[in-house]
């Protein structure tokens, strides 16, 4: 039997308490097949908070896309630090949502994160993997172009052609899945580059059903974009980056009360 030393110094439990109302991260969990509808009313419901201003940071990504292209290596730069506008969003929509404003300023508060570097590790990875595709698709029209030569088997060819198409939409949605969460995990957790895309893609997998009903309504509101042409993008770019907020709350936080 162990007994209290009497001359042992006394223990205060240091662990900081958490207010009510913070929310803890938690390992990825399901979602029900309704919350990617709700992922998508609780984004218009930021978005109206201040609308005009999510109109304006929106005009501006716009604006950095258009330079980024005519300038020499600007589509690099720009997919190199894509993840870092990113979560200066993901910042935007956090002080939004706990009573705060938002401002074009927050689009580049990710430059001034200590977690900076992971962000563009991220959009290095998609950079990347997008060069790899290039070349695949490259080389694979020659490929191809010598099996037309070389085999008159239409369902040959037809068979190499689907199986190319395949692998390259088998890794755009793989590469879709590791980095969806990954800004919001690495800028509000400190999760490494690593991390924060291994568990943006097991999220992604326990929630395909919501995913999937998210991309049918986000397919259906496209129709209003066509009706103004393109106008109506203003609001539904900032809606799905906005999403990308709601949904990661749902799937990987719980609140504290």
């Amino acid at each position: 039997m162990s007994e209290d030393n009497p001359y042992q110094a006394p223990q205060a439990d240091v662990v900081q308490p958490q207010q009510a109302g913070e929310r803890q991260l938690v390992a990825p969990q399901a979602c029900s097949a309704g919350s990617g509808w709700r992922w998508l009313a609780e984004a218009f419901s930021l978005f109206s908070r201040s609308a005009g201003m999510w109109i304006v940071v929106c005009l501006v990504l716009m604006g950095i896309s258009l330079v980024s292209g005519v300038v020499p290596l600007g589509s690099v730069a720009l997919s190199l630090f894509s993840y870092v506008l990113v979560a200066g969003m993901m910042l935007g929509c956090q002080s939004l949502e706990q009573g705060g404003e938002l401002s074009v300023e927050h689009l580049f508060r990710g430059f001034k994160h200590e977690a900076m570097g992971s962000l563009v590790i991220c959009g290095a990875v998609v950079l990347g993997v997008s060069i790899l595709l290039m070349v695949f698709m490259f080389v694979g029209a020659f490929v191809f172009a010598g099996m037309v030569a070389a085999f008159a088997d239409l369902e040959q060819q037809f068979l190499a052609g689907s199986i190319s198409l395949g692998l390259v939409l088998m890794i755009l949605i793989g590469t879709a899945l590791m980095t969806w969460f990954a800004p919001a995990l690495i800028v509000f957790h400190r999760l490494s580059a690593w991390d924060a895309m291994k568990q943006s893609f097991l999220g992604c997998l326990k929630n395909i059903v919501p995913f999937l009903v998210y991309g049918l309504f986000g397919l259906l509101l496209m129709i209003p974009a066509a009706i103004t042409f393109g106008l109506a993008l203003l609001v539904l770019v900032p809606v799905g980056v906005i999403t990308m907020y709601t949904s990661y709350k749902a799937v990987f936080t719980q609140s504290l009360e």
